[in-house]
């Protein structure tokens, strides 16, 4: 249906009520039913109900259709395909429904074409308050909106919205209150988490009655349904009940909040008296959510130390203030008053009182290590998708002055470097590279060496010592802080005891652990060459370890290990993993990122990971000058999120059953391996995964099942890689007999094109086999990756 049709272009309704539902992930069939809600009444000529949709997955008919479209609701309307206004794929819009620019092109359409006196936006998805990840999370792309990015989004759009209704969770927050206090009159939301089933839209049932309804009546219509809809039948046992609040939260007094709290805030830093108050009010409370949130009710915080402050002090006029001012934000609350009976991590019960407005607030830095990653954007240095309450406001110095909690982020990078080979010599350059930075207050680098002074070591010693890198240091045996002269650094044991002692003697809120060493590839050893076969760690290996804390980042500076046999093996034992496709340099990384990582402590993991690529890609920027074009050296290193890991599993395995069922199939997957060479002679079975997929895409009938499959195992891919670089550079020489043929997109996979690639491969021969029990790669427990090999290149990996 053409966006002409039902176009409403006059402002004649009173109300427009934008609804961004974002179904693309877990919360499709309560979306479905929300819609049931709105359509009993449908729009008015007084109230347009406009829905932009988001939906993931194919329903039963009569909703058959995924992707992006906007309707109109009609009463009795059905969300199909039919009744739609557009299709943003159809019309070449963007459907990231995690992405600003989404949100304002809702935004634009929705003021263009159905204009009204009032406008109030729905922001329906899964939410987290204040957080760096703050609502409409879209599982295809990974993305989702900050609040930040819902301020400027309304700015940029419409200028102003007189209500925001967050059908989300954990979003009545006074940090979000006071982000949006210049696009927004009044926001509804819960403190909590809300059930699945979110809001009741009946609520618009009261509003074309009343179309002439204040913002505040209509948010009071909208919490009072809500309270109905969830309300407990009589007789349901309290552990099976939830706590329900939601709030009407009025931003004209969020500025004015915000400048009470800072006076309080200020005056008990100056008294050890108002401290031990304020404590022990904060350790009546628990947060919301127990064990995983850090959101406190704020008023509950300010009412409890008012009534046992000493009366007529100046902290006690600071707090009736504070109280008041921040009492005028909530215009209505309400809330059921269950607390389950629910035991914290800190020991206590879950108690927590919803008064209408929460804060964040954590009680020490173990609560608030909760947040992860995402505690980085409370410290006021952060400027990635910056929050206003952290930078205008006093509260982090007071969480920090009170508290102890961390202003700013704090990283153990530890170095497992290991010379005990045929790599030895190019330690040196490494270290200076390190040393250049050194480690500081908030940055502690770790490094562990292994040096054998008959490799050809430039050290004056052998065997194993631990260093604490410090700016201009040596790797001298007087500077080391432990000797271990007999270790072997090829056991899982050895590993396991240096990031155990690493973690404990150098806590931090980041860890990264960076594998330095000369082999290759995922697998047990190296390729079978006329040298003798030694052991070495390999990813089962390092699977192995326990690590009592996942890192964030695991690095590999050595070859070929970005493959899916590796990213499975360990996927559990670190957020992101950073390694290259290809051969890499004996130099290795560049160990410049520790510089930038020094200057932005705050930076996020991910983000951290990025820079290890940008500072590799400018370590061999100009490798390839004066060289022949048989002498070009292919440069690639990518980021693979390793939590999106899981989500690549069930489509991948469906392309594989795709492509197995029809033969006009596996012959285009076997063309499409035929097209591509692996790395070199020397390593002769991976090839880039993504290029082998985009291939087939590309060959294939494009209404079939099979780019069907194709185009979801792409997007699962993207989520995947979330980074990838590579020089392109292909040097122009034979490998199996036919030309070097790589294109690096960022994982790798074990695909011998015949029976012989296979046998020079310690992969097909040792570990890539069924009947493997000593090394056995997680990638058999997941993919049906062994039925493709044999059908597609007749291997049989059972033999």
């Amino acid at each position: 249906m053409s966006d002409l049709v039902s176009m409403n272009n006059t402002v004649n309704a009173k109300w427009t009520i934008l609804v961004y539902m974002n179904g693309k992930n877990n919360l499709e069939d309560e979306m479905l039913q929300n819609w049931e809600e709105m359509a009993e009444v449908g729009s008015t000529a007084d109230v347009n109900v406009v829905v932009q949709m988001g939906r993931v997955s194919v329903a039963e008919a009569p909703n058959n259709w995924k992707g992006v479209k906007r309707f109109l609701v009609k009463k009795g309307m059905q969300p199909l395909a039919a009744n739609q206004l557009s299709d943003l794929q159809e019309s070449g819009l963007i459907t990231d429904m995690g992405s600003i620019d989404c949100l304002k092109d809702f935004l634009n359409w929705g003021k263009k074409n159905y204009p009204a006196q009032k406008t109030m936006l729905v922001i329906w998805d899964h939410g987290q308050g204040w957080r760096f990840l703050s609502s409409s999370f879209d599982d295809v792309t990974g993305h989702c909106l900050y609040n930040v990015d819902l301020k400027q989004a309304i700015k940029d759009t419409v200028g102003k919205v007189e209500i925001l209704c967050f059908d989300a969770c954990l979003m009545a927050m006074l940090e979000t209150c006071y982000e949006l206090r210049e696009q927004v009159n009044y926001i509804i939301a819960s403190e909590t988490e809300m059930p699945g089933t979110g809001l009741s839209y009946k609520f618009i049932n009261q509003l074309t009655d009343k179309p002439d309804s204040s913002e505040a009546q209509l948010g009071r219509m909208i919490a009072d349904a809500y309270a109905k809809k969830q309300a407990y039948a009589p007789g349901v046992a309290e552990k099976f009940k939830q706590n329900i609040n939601i709030a009407v939260l009025d931003l004209h007094f969020a500025e004015a909040g915000v400048k009470a709290l800072d006076e309080l805030t200020q005056l008990i830093g100056k008294d050890p008296q108002n401290i031990a108050l304020v404590k022990k009010a904060r350790s009546h409370f628990s947060t919301f959510c127990g064990n995983c949130t850090t959101s406190l009710d704020l008023l509950s915080w300010l009412d409890y130390s008012l009534e046992h402050c000493v009366k007529n002090t100046p902290l006690n006029m600071a707090l009736i203030n504070a109280r008041k001012a921040i009492g005028n934000i909530v215009n209505y609350c309400y809330t059921n008053n269950i607390n389950t009976e629910e035991l914290l991590q800190s020991g206590k019960m879950l108690n927590c009182i919803a008064k209408g407005l929460a804060i964040y607030f954590p009680e020490d830095i173990a609560q608030q290590n909760i947040s992860g990653a995402n505690r980085n954007g409370y410290y006021p240095s952060n400027n990635d998708h910056p929050v206003a309450f952290v930078k205008d406001s006093h509260w982090p110095a007071f969480l920090h002055d009170v508290w102890g909690i961390d202003l700013d982020d704090t990283w153990t990078v530890l170095v497992y470097m290991n010379g005990q080979n045929d790599r030895a010599e190019f330690m040196l350059q490494n270290w200076e590279e390190m040393a250049k930075t050194g480690s500081s207050e908030r940055l502690n680098i770790i490094v562990q060496i292994g040096n054998q002074k008959n490799l050809a070591a430039p050290l004056n010693w052998s065997g194993v010592k631990r260093f604490r890198v410090e700016k201009g240091m040596k790797p001298d045996a007087a500077n080391a802080l432990m000797d271990l002269p007999l270790v072997d650094m090829n056991q899982v044991a050895t590993l396991a005891n240096f990031t155990t002692w690493g973690k404990e003697k150098y806590p931090a809120a980041h860890t990264m652990l960076i594998i330095w060493d000369d082999r290759k590839g995922w697998h047990k050893v190296n390729p079978i060459t006329d040298k003798s076969i030694h052991h070495c760690l390999d990813s089962v290996d390092i699977a192995k370890v326990n690590f009592n804390s996942i890192n964030d980042i695991i690095a590999f500076d050595n070859p070929q290990m970005a493959s899916l046999e590796t990213s499975y093996d360990i996927e559990f034992k670190c957020k992101y993993l950073v390694a290259s496709e290809s051969e890499m340099p004996q130099t290795g990384l560049n160990y410049g990122f520790l510089k930038q990582l020094s200057e932005k402590l705050a930076t996020v993991p991910i983000e951290v990971s990025k820079i290890i690529v940008a500072s590799y890609k400018d370590k061999y920027y100009s490798i390839n000058e004066g060289k022949s074009a048989a002498e070009k050296q292919h440069i690639c290193l990518s980021v693979l999120v390793q939590h999106s890991l899981h989500k690549l599993t069930r489509p991948f395995n469906k392309l594989i059953d795709t492509l197995l069922a029809d033969p006009k199939n596996i012959a285009l997957a076997k063309q499409a391996r035929s097209h591509f060479s692996t790395y070199g002679n020397g390593m002769t079975a991976m090839i880039d995964l993504k290029s082998w997929i985009d291939f087939m895409a590309e060959n294939c009938v494009q209404a079939s099942e099979l780019h069907t499959e194709l185009a979801a195992v792409q997007a699962a891919l993207r989520n995947y890689i979330v980074h990838s670089y590579s020089n392109g550079a292909v040097a122009e020489k034979l490998v199996d007999g036919k030309l070097l043929n790589i294109n690096s997109q960022g994982v790798s996979i074990f695909f011998p094109e015949n029976i012989e690639q296979m046998q020079r491969d310690i992969n097909g021969r040792e570990i890539y086999n069924l009947n493997n029990t000593t090394h056995v790669a997680a990638i058999f427990r997941e993919l049906h990756w062994k039925k493709l090999l044999l059908a597609v290149c007749g291997i049989n990996t059972t033999a």
